[in-house]
């Protein structure tokens, strides 16, 4: 997917529903999929920076776009993304995407810290 369209889907994706998710530095945190598919991209989005796919998650497992994600980032079952020991460079706005051309994207959660 060229990051021109990624970009588009994003300013698409953050007009909608964001939600705040408060957490404390270290955490772990959970964020939901709401997006009933087999396979959705996770992407992180940190202005001014282009959007980050973190992973792809298939039925099966994850592929991870970026092997240092790995230590980072989990998934749980129905595309649930966990976020491990929470650090300044994970705070943005999370969202999922389906894999089919015609995108669907979920609502996003902002994850800041108190």
């Amino acid at each position: 997917m060229k990051i021109i369209h990624l970009q588009l889907y994003v300013l698409i994706c953050c007009q909608y529903a964001v939600a705040d998710l408060l957490t404390d530095l270290g955490s772990n945190v959970a964020i939901n999929c709401d997006l009933d598919e087999k396979e959705v991209y996770w992407i992180l989005l940190k202005t001014p920076n282009p959007p980050t796919v973190i992973l792809r998650s298939f039925s099966t497992s994850p592929f991870y776009h970026n092997i240092i994600f790995r230590k980072k980032y989990s998934m749980q079952f129905k595309h649930r993304l966990i976020i491990n020991n929470v650090t300044a460079d994970e705070l943005g706005v999370y969202y999922c995407m389906n894999t089919d051309t015609a995108p669907k994207l979920s609502n996003s959660t902002r994850i800041y810290i108190t």
